[in-house]
């Protein structure tokens, strides 16, 4: 018996093609961001870019709108100036915390960084920034649900640091959960 070899349309052939250039195009352009950081930047905030348009912006992450990611294993992120104005909050506070995490993949290594609670990488991130992107004393209920999420990160990390006495470290150790207590504590101090 033998065997033929299958042989796509030509115009799957072309779109698959086109495929391939696009990706190629997208590697390339994270790989230069990423030369340029490792041989410019001083700082983690330093190899944050911060990018002008929402289009360029989505261009460099077809799956993210939000303000900002990273990409640990380039050891660079992005922000969205314009996604960032319209919020009305502060760019150099999205480039701190989206610094933290890079500086958190590189002290910690992926496995461990990526093991953590979500609250604990966020909540750092938060904290390093100096507040969420909502109020902290009063949020309004009907915030979109990640940037509450953040804000109760925040609230958190900062009761851990600041009351409780404890480091980064000891967060990254540490079981529980005290948004209640953190929440009390935050109402009496500082609201």
């Amino acid at each position: 018996m033998t065997y033929t070899a299958f042989k796509a349309h030509p115009a799957v052939r072309i779109a698959r093609r086109m495929v391939d250039v696009a990706v190629i195009i997208f590697i390339a352009t994270h790989g230069i961001y990423a030369c340029y950081a490792h041989t410019t930047a001083e700082t983690w905030e330093e190899r944050v870019f911060i990018i002008e348009r929402d289009w360029q912006f989505k261009l460099l992450n077809p799956l993210n709108d939000g303000i900002g990611f990273a990409l640990p294993f380039v050891s660079v992120a992005y922000v969205n100036r314009e996604a960032i104005e319209r919020l009305g909050t502060n760019i150099e506070g999205v480039r701190r915390h989206e610094g933290k995490h890079l500086q958190q993949v590189d002290q910690l290594g992926w496995r461990q960084y990526y093991r953590l609670d979500e609250w604990k990488r966020e909540g750092m991130a938060e904290y390093v920034r100096g507040a969420p992107s909502i109020s902290v004393c009063s949020p309004n209920p009907d915030e979109d649900a990640n940037r509450l999420s953040y804000r109760e990160f925040y609230v958190v990390t900062r009761y851990l640091i600041e009351q409780e006495g404890l480091t980064e470290a000891d967060i990254y150790e540490y079981e529980e959960y005290p948004l209640k207590q953190a929440e009390k504590w935050l109402s009496k101090t500082h609201c």
